[in-house]
């Protein structure tokens, strides 16, 4: 699943970055949801506590890979 996924996201990533303006529309129409839908599943996997940390790494919020790659 993994090597699928990986494989998924980088045509995605080239079809963005070397697409027309119409293909590239289409493409961002069609996996916007299913992007924000897989970031939303992995930031709820890895939830702080009350304390700070990580549910799921039971590390603090900034050891936690999920959360500080999510933060601006």
């Amino acid at each position: 699943m993994d090597k699928v996924l990986r494989q998924h996201l980088a045509m995605l990533l080239i079809g963005i970055e070397c697409g027309e303006d119409a293909d590239v529309l289409r493409l961002a129409r069609a996996e916007t949801h299913r992007l924000m839908g897989a970031l939303l599943a992995c930031l709820r996997a890895h939830a702080l506590d009350q304390s700070g940390s990580c549910t799921a790494c039971r590390v603090r919020r900034n050891a936690c890979s999920a959360t500080t790659s999510a933060s601006p």
